[in-house]
């Protein structure tokens, strides 16, 4: 069937809202150690950054939760499943870009053994390409905008993962190598698998209200 445009934005009226979540901060995130596909669980601050995610998208409807299945992507989305009441669902394929060998390292080692890092591309077996992790995300979002037309969907992922898809749907305005994701942070995505509307980068407001600040520091209040 023909699709009616939704409007000025230009959505058509079948458009789905992906709200993509970064997780929380973690102990590796403060000390800047690359993450990859190692478990690791929030840290105090980050399970007070997700409550308070969870509090703020909870003034919105939605119609469906999923989250990766690492454990600091889970720990962000239980709060939002408490507060919204929706049923968590678990895809694997939301994990954040897999870096093998270099997990664990802090990026000031895995610059002084690859230099031109986090920009150039890291040749080494286990570590997933940008390329890769792009068509794995898109392989992702085209999956639940097929499953979920026109619905509200919260998505908690990773950063590499979500500014691979910024970089798609924006035509690589923002995204993946020039854009830095802070924990805990709110990214929305409109649209039908083809028309891509852009509707908000990197929002920390959340935690901003509560002097929380998305590098896992908190603010002196004002």
């Amino acid at each position: 069937p023909r699709r009616r445009p939704l409007g000025a934005e230009g959505v058509r009226a079948i458009a789905t809202t992906l709200c993509l979540i970064r997780h929380g901060v973690t102990d590796w995130n403060s000390q800047g150690r690359l993450q990859g596909h190692s478990d690791i669980p929030l840290n105090e601050l980050g399970i007070r950054q997700a409550e308070a995610l969870a509090r703020r998208l909870s003034r919105e409807p939605w119609s469906a939760l999923w989250s990766s299945d690492l454990l600091r992507a889970r720990q962000t989305a239980e709060p939002i499943l408490r507060y919204t009441g929706l049923p968590l669902q678990i895809d694997p394929q939301l994990r954040e870009r897999c870096l093998g060998p270099l997990e664990g390292l802090t990026f000031e080692e895995v610059q002084r053994r690859f230099p031109g890092y986090p920009s150039a591309e890291v040749n080494l077996p286990g570590v997933e390409s940008r390329e890769q992790l792009r068509q794995r995300a898109m392989a992702v979002i085209t999956r639940l905008v097929e499953t979920h037309p026109g619905q509200r969907l919260l998505v908690v992922s990773h950063g590499a993962w979500i500014n691979s898809v910024l970089a798609v749907v924006s035509g690589g305005r923002v995204g993946t190598g020039k854009t830095r994701l802070e924990n805990a942070s709110v990214s929305v995505i409109v649209g039908d698998g083809r028309d891509w509307d852009l509707q908000l980068v990197n929002d920390t407001r959340h935690l901003e209200e509560l002097d929380l600040h998305p590098d896992g520091v908190e603010l002196s209040r004002r």
